[in-house]
């Protein structure tokens, strides 16, 4: 079996493990980490807040771990070294201060000849390169373009409006990437030309001749973004928010919420935050590292993502604007490494940690605006497949509203009687926060992804009725829901 990478994030920094393999387990993982860093393991999560922890049993092939994968770990003890960095934790694991003894190359890190004795110029133009980031502009478009749905944008405003725009507020945007239409468009015409050159039975060439003008479209296609996003359904966590930023709490539900969302076909593509009024910034430091953080989990580390951060606010004429944007590989790359963190006071910019160095217009800066770290994309809307047939299902997590009940699913269910096809059925279920509240009554693993199933081959067929040759739900599934309902 092959040897990859993974990745180790704690609050000292985050570390790079070599030479691991599918078969080893968490235990393993936990012994060189404490073997190799002189600090204690405690829990250990594929999820920042911890809400799914990993057992020491576990092998890596079977939690899907690959190159890349990132672990977070809780530690304590002394002071540990995070690449070149010194940090002094506490015994419960925060960090106290970035140790520092005055002989290291840069504040924080260790000396010279603490890592290796003899370094050569290569070594040290290697050593500056990796705490060094040069700051520049987004250029390339990596989204070409999102298309949310009315209804979920529609639910998602209108709370945030109960406190006037004051809250901070955010949510998970599931959905699929599709290619772009330059992308598709690229791909038929390679496939039209390999046709041409397998039916070319001749001496000549059926290659098209190019002039001028096709040589500027080609350049515009190939320079422009590979794929697109769709949103399908908005998903508010358990979170605290205040007139400057939010933060997420313990998720019960997460992994509930991920596998409808798996089971109908749809992956995280997105992350959307609210705030209030400000012309200071397009998006604050606390939304631009977070979004960053749920980009690199979504994508498994991926720096070039079509991953949107979407902003919903008020402009200054009092309309409601829905803007999404891309994160740079630049942004996306500092927070991994723990390079950038955000400024509560200074929302408008992202403070550097040392002992990393921002390089903006030739200076040395030490804290970034945000707009250096996002891109625009062109927003469209469509109808959601999986919104419900009235939008009307009770979002989780808010406070202000009516929450998920038997009530509630009653009165989305009433109207198909007690006896409803297959087609009636799969209609009243088509909608993404109903069936997450069903697993408060069905578990992962025991139904629900079936559940899920079946109503994407409804939700998603390609006739537009959705009816087709659907077949009924099996009969213990539509009893138990049905009975959940009130039709017993």
């Amino acid at each position: 079996m092959s040897k990859f990478i993974i990745r180790i994030r704690t609050k000292a920094g985050t570390w790079r493990m070599n030479d691991v393999e599918g078969k080893n387990t968490i235990a393993d993982i936990k012994s060189r980490v404490e073997a190799e860093h002189k600090v204690k393991v405690g829990e250990v999560s594929l999820k920042p807040n911890f809400s799914e922890l990993v057992k020491d049993s576990d092998r890596l092939d079977k939690l899907g771990a690959k190159n890349g994968t990132m672990f977070h770990m809780k530690i304590s003890g002394g002071v540990v070294v995070v690449g070149n960095t010194r940090r002094e934790l506490d015994e419960k694991g925060n960090v106290v201060n970035i140790a520092a003894d005055g002989k290291g190359v840069r504040p924080g890190l260790q000396a010279l000849r603490d890592t290796k004795l003899q370094w050569t110029l290569t070594d040290m133009v290697e050593l500056e390169d990796n705490y060094t980031y040069k700051i520049k502009g987004a250029k390339k478009d990596l989204c070409a373009k999102a298309s949310l749905d009315m209804s979920a944008c529609q639910s998602f405003q209108q709370y945030i409006a109960k406190s006037s725009y004051k809250t901070c507020r955010c949510g998970i945007l599931y959905g699929k990437f599709i290619d772009s239409e330059a992308e598709t468009e690229r791909r038929n015409e390679e496939e039209a030309e390999k046709k041409r050159r397998e039916a070319n039975t001749g001496y000549g060439s059926t290659k098209k001749k190019m002039n001028l003008s096709d040589l500027d479209v080609k350049m515009k296609k190939e320079g422009g973004a590979k794929q697109a996003v769709v949103v399908e359904a908005i998903y508010e966590p358990p979170q605290e928010g205040t007139d400057k930023s939010f933060s997420l709490l313990e998720d019960p539900r997460e992994a509930a919420v991920d596998a409808v969302a798996n089971s109908l076909g749809l992956v995280r593509v997105g992350f959307i935050v609210s705030h209030p009024p400000s012309t200071d910034f397009v998006l604050n430091s606390t939304e631009i590292c977070v979004g960053a953080e749920q980009s690199l989990e979504a994508t498994q580390g991926e720096r070039e993502s079509p991953f949107v951060v979407v902003r919903v606010t008020l402009n200054e004429e009092g309309n409601v604007i829905f803007e999404p944007y891309t994160l740079t590989p630049t942004c996306l790359d500092m927070v991994a490494e723990g390079a950038i963190e955000p400024m509560i006071d200074n929302p408008s910019h992202c403070s550097v940690v040392s002992p990393f160095q921002a390089i903006v217009e030739a200076k040395e800066a030490h804290v970034i605006d945000n707009d250096f770290f996002i891109k625009s994309v062109p927003i469209v809307n469509h109808d959601s497949k999986v919104a419900g047939p009235t939008n009307s299902f009770p979002r989780f997590n808010r406070s202000l509203t009516e929450a998920p009940s038997n009530t509630a699913l009653k009165n989305a269910l009433k109207g198909i009687g007690r006896n409803p096809s297959p087609a009636d059925l799969a209609r009243a279920l088509s909608d993404f926060h109903l069936l997450v509240y069903l697993s408060e009554v069905i578990n992962p693993g025991s139904g629900l992804e079936d559940i899920c199933k079946w109503v994407a081959k409804f939700a998603f067929a390609e006739n537009s009725d959705g009816t087709g040759t659907l077949e009924p739900l099996q009969e213990g599934y539509k009893m138990l829901i049905m009975n959940m309902a009130g039709f017993s």
